[in-house]
This record gives structure tokens, sequence and C-alpha cells, in this order.
């Protein structure tokens, strides 16, 4: 086990190496615990990468929508610009030192990184496969315009998630979040992709340390 940290841009990216040619790369809001990461590595057999530092709000929406409450900023649009950042530096420095190459790449993201993850996934093939922990698939219009794109990923699989409480929450966009999953779901099989939706307990934030072991189960 190898432990670095790169920074790149704004972003702080830790990384926990296990000479593995899987990769996971997690977008978080803030750190995890570094020895739960690297327990996650050895467990699974797989290099991880805990990405976190961008701009949430911002860097991770495909098109601009209103805030959640009315006298929030609205969401911005530098989705496309975030994917580049990641395909065309973070990625290559980060596997640029590795001792065999990676053959494997994983993307997971919890609540606006989950969706992100959901929207990048339809952009590039880079990512093999995706996993979502609460994914804000409420976003306005997001289910509407992600089942009129083309499948590229097609032997790649995909993990969704929601707590069980979510949809009860009393933002009533939030509330749309189950619904829109079913949406991307059915999509998703029906094109013959490797889907896994399942709920936890709890609401949008209950720990995601588990989340996370349940998503690399599958994906891995």
């Amino acid at each position: 086990m190898i432990k670095r940290t790169l920074h790149i841009n704004n972003l702080v990216c830790d990384c926990f190496d296990v000479d593995s040619r899987q990769m996971v790369y997690m977008l978080i809001p803030m750190g995890l615990d570094a020895d739960e990461m690297a327990k996650r590595a050895e467990q699974h057999q797989t290099n991880i990468v805990v990405i976190s530092g961008m701009d949430w709000n911002n860097d991770l929406t495909p098109w601009s929508a209103p805030g959640v409450k009315p006298h929030d900023a609205a969401f911005g649009c530098n989705a496309k610009q975030f994917l580049s950042l990641l395909v065309d530096k973070i990625v290559s420095a980060i596997e640029g030192d590795l001792s065999m190459p990676i053959t494997n790449r994983i993307l997971l993201g919890t609540s606006l990184s989950g969706l992100f993850a959901m929207w990048a996934w339809s952009q590039s093939t880079i990512f093999n496969s995706i996993g979502s922990l609460s994914g804000s698939f409420w976003y306005d219009g997001f289910s509407e315009w992600f089942v009129k794109q083309p499948i590229i990923n097609t032997t790649g699989k995909v993990y969704l998630s929601l707590g069980e409480k979510e949809a009860k929450s009393k933002a009533p966009r939030f509330g749309e979040v189950n619904d829109q999953t079913t949406v991307l779901v059915d999509y998703l099989s029906n094109n013959n992709i490797d889907v896994l939706f399942e709920y936890n307990p709890g609401n949008h934030f209950a720990p995601i340390l588990p989340r996370i072991d349940k998503a690399l189960s599958y994906l891995l």
C-alpha cells in the first residue's frame, strides 16, 4: 500500500495504491478518513483516489438551474470543463506513476457528484462503470435529457442507491428523486446495462462508508 497526495489545480487527490489494474475515482465534498480508504483499497484490491476541493454547486452540474431555496444562488454549468480536467490532467497525473496500466476505471459520486458521474458516463468512455450514492437526479430536466442519449459504455456497470427517506424531504424538488432515479434505471435496464438500484436505511445524509462498501462490492 502506497499513500500519496497530489494537488492539481484547486483539487486535493488522496491516492491509495495497491498494485491493481483497477482504479476507483471518488468525488467527495470533504476528505474521507485515510485509514478507512486504505482498508477498502486493500479489501477490494483496487487503487482508490478521493478527490475533494471542487466547486460543488458549479463544477458538477451540466447546465444552469435555480437554487434549491428561493434565495439560493443558481447552480452553475461547469461540468464539461470539470470533466475535461479529470480526463486531461487528473487521470494522467495520478496513473502516470503506477506500476501497471489501469484497465478498469470507476467513477463514484454522492449527491451532486453522483449526478455528475452519471452525466460523465454518457459523455466519455474513460470510466467503464459508475456509482451514484443519493445522486441528485431531481436536478431539473436531467432524467428527461439522459434517456435521449445513446449508451456509449455498453459493457460497464451502474450502481445507484438512495436513502429510503429521501423522497420525504420538505424541499419539493428533492421529493422527485425516487421517481427520477427509477426513470434512469428503467432506461439503463432496457438498454441491457448491468444496473443495480437499492435503498439504504436513512436519508440523504446517512453514513457514507457503508454505502461506499455496497457500491464497490457490486462494481468490482
